[in-house]
């Protein structure tokens, strides 16, 4: 099957270090996406 479709969520507090983490495992690319006040904690 060419380019598979695949959504993946990750949670942290530390975005830099897990960015660079996951990105060893990546091919294709990633976004960064605000998270709604009201599921903060």
């Amino acid at each position: 099957m060419p380019n598979p479709f695949v959504h993946v969520e990750l949670h942290t507090t530390d975005i830099d270090t897990a960015k660079k983490f996951y990105s060893r495992f990546s091919i294709g690319s990633s976004k960064t996406y605000p998270c709604p006040a009201e599921t903060t904690r």
